[in-house]
């Protein structure tokens, strides 16, 4: 699946109930890592939320920030819980994410990807496609 800057928590904005904060759907997963975790699930705290990468915590004690970011191509199942957790998850105020890793190989294998942004290649907006307006960027 495409991800904007491929971060693989921004999965998390996907799943009901859970609102980005901040700069939470633009941080790149090489850009500030504060903003990895910064969203809100079900009305609860930014920033108090749990991330668990093979059932161990990667979550960072001091901001609640993600620790670790793995890559989008190593991630094998991601999974978001915001409300009733089991006895099993604790010290969380927020949501939960649960990443499993993919398992290794002997093989060599490996991934390409490519990451354009373009405005040539973006659709045109209302405004630009109202009746008796010319094809070209209009003041509103």
């Amino acid at each position: 699946m495409p991800l904007n800057g491929r971060n693989t928590i921004a999965l998390a904005s996907l799943a009901p109930g859970v609102r980005p904060q901040g700069t939470f759907g633009n941080n790149s997963a090489s850009g500030n890592y504060t903003g990895w975790g910064n969203f809100s699930a079900n009305g609860g705290l930014s920033n108090a939320n749990e991330v668990l990468v093979d059932g161990l915590p990667a979550t960072t004690a001091a901001i609640g920030g993600v620790a670790m970011m793995p890559a989008v191509d190593a991630t094998e199942e991601f999974k978001v819980q915001t409300n009733n957790f089991s006895a099993e998850f604790d010290r969380t105020a927020g949501g939960i994410i649960n990443l499993s890793l993919k398992s290794g190989t002997n093989a060599l294998h490996g991934s390409v990807y490519e990451f354009l942004r373009n405005d040539k290649f973006d659709s045109a907006d209302f405004f630009t496609n109202r009746a008796g307006c010319p094809q070209t960027d209009v003041a509103v």
